[in-house]
């Protein structure tokens, strides 16, 4: 049980979400699309692909870990905007010239 929780967390759903957190930008609408897409791939069809190899299995129906995941990229993305708003990263763009 222990594999599967690990894998949960550290597989390919957080290099899914630092991926997307890349690709929107910091844009809600872009993000949330995205993500949509994204969580649709991997509850149904790459989650049935586990269960078929025997990787893993979850306990509860694709449609409600869909929305788990959904509700968990919302709460990331409002973490990520704090947590930007509470620690400003310095502009990091490279001197023109040369």
């Amino acid at each position: 049980m222990t594999h599967t929780a690990f894998l949960l967390l550290f597989g390919p759903y957080l290099v899914m979400n630092i991926w997307v957190f890349y690709l929107s930008k910091g844009k809600f609408l872009l993000y949330a699309f995205i993500n949509i897409a994204a969580d649709l791939i991997y509850a149904f069809p790459v989650i049935a692909l586990f269960k078929k190899f025997n990787v893993f299995h979850i306990k509860v129906k694709s449609s409600y870990f869909f929305l788990l995941l959904l509700a968990d990229a919302c709460l990331n993305f409002g973490f990520q905007k704090a947590f930007e708003k509470i620690y400003p990263q310095p502009d990091m763009d490279l001197p023109k010239g040369r």
